[in-house]
């Protein structure tokens, strides 16, 4: 049994109000917490005490920044000794995070393949307590997912190369085609290859997370899904020696790459990355198709002109609008376009370059040879 708690008692009435009150469910009475604080921590507090820590506890957290205030439903009065006195009921903390909001963060989790379900469940209930909210979900019915138990750390190992402005390494797993989804390793000369790199961004992309980073040779910005990265560590100068910054390796700036000399423009890059492909962009001349003729002949209404804006961005150029089609110019990245034309083939025509179109031409002759011959 705990004992002696006196000086403590402001602290046991916070974890009891964190863990079972929200503004649509507060703790009625006095009497409630003094309850709970005895089934949580075995500890006997007067009722008095109680009062008394719950105004204090009250003014603490109105000046103090953590996230949360104490507040109250019911307000009445009664007169003590001559003298009017407010008696308080229904107390509850609000919260800086709503409820819709914690829900949009379970599930972000839960519906993301990056995020292995053993490492959902922790994070899960750590937003329960924090928010106050006792969100119940079906974690069985979520299945397919990364077996990458090493994903969250990853992300905070990469975020302080990062900051730091030092390098990485680590290894690429590759996934077999067996039941068990077993990962291996990308290999060279018959052993798992440790890629080297300068990290500068983490994004997201098509749900998924990727590396924005560079090799120590070569111009460009490569990306690598995070998920599939496995044993990250710093890069040390000295293998054997001790890991901390004297012994890291610096990053190699960003302006040293030939596309990138006045600085990284994340957006535009992600805009020309529509699928995150390594490789040149392009400046691609696209027809769109505001109307099809579908398979019964009938005339169908597209909204082109809206995806290609969700796609590019704001840096599309549209000129020679007409009631039927218009032309869209776009800087993208040559690998990506191929298959978001294809996405949207009936759609779209690809007008220039010359070698993008032969290269959709050589894949829908393939398609065709394998659907119609």
């Amino acid at each position: 049994m705990l004992s002696d708690y006196t000086k403590l008692y402001i602290l046991l009435i916070l974890g009891v109000l964190l863990k079972y009150s929200d503004e649509e469910n507060p703790i009625k009475t006095k009497k409630e917490i003094q309850e709970y604080i005895k089934t949580e921590y075995d500890v006997t507090v007067g009722y008095k005490a109680i009062g008394q820590n719950l105004i204090a506890l009250e003014e603490f957290l109105s000046e103090a920044d953590l996230g949360f205030t104490l507040d109250y439903h019911g307000l009445a009065t009664r007169v003590i000794d001559g003298e009017e006195q407010e008696l308080k009921s229904d107390w509850f903390l609000t919260r800086d995070i709503t409820k819709g909001e914690v829900q949009i963060l379970i599930n972000s989790m839960l519906y993301s393949k990056y995020i292995p379900l053993s490492l959902c469940r922790p994070l899960i209930d750590k937003l329960n307590k924090q928010s106050g909210v006792e969100t119940k979900r079906v974690f069985e019915s979520v299945t397919e997912k990364t077996k990458n138990t090493q994903f969250l750390y990853n992300i905070e190992l990469l975020s302080e190369a990062i900051d730091k402005g030092v390098m990485v390494t680590y290894k690429f797993a590759e996934y077999g085609t067996g039941i068990d989804n077993i990962p291996g390793y990308i290999q060279r000369k018959g052993k798992p290859h440790t890629y080297k790199v300068s990290p500068y961004e983490i994004v997201i992309n098509n749900g998924k997370y990727y590396l924005l980073c560079s090799h120590s040779k070569g111009d460009e910005i490569f990306s690598y899904r995070i998920d599939y990265i496995k044993d990250l560590a710093f890069m040390l100068k000295d293998e054997d020696g001790e890991c901390d910054e004297s012994n890291f390796v610096i990053n190699r700036p960003i302006t040293d790459l030939r596309n990138h000399k006045n600085g990284f423009d994340l957006q535009k890059y992600m805009n020309e990355h529509i699928y995150m492909f390594n490789g040149e962009s392009v400046e691609v001349t696209l027809l769109a198709y505001k109307t099809y003729v579908d398979s019964k002949g009938d005339e169908i209404e597209t909204n082109i002109v809206n995806y290609i804006r969700d796609w590019f961005g704001d840096g599309v150029v549209f000129r020679n609008n007409t009631e039927k089609t218009i032309e869209a110019n776009v800087l993208v990245n040559k690998n990506a376009m191929l298959y978001w034309t294809l996405q949207y083939g009936r759609l779209v025509e690809v007008l220039k370059p010359q070698s993008l179109r032969d290269s959709v031409v050589e894949v829908v002759g393939t398609m065709y040879n394998r659907y119609c011959r």
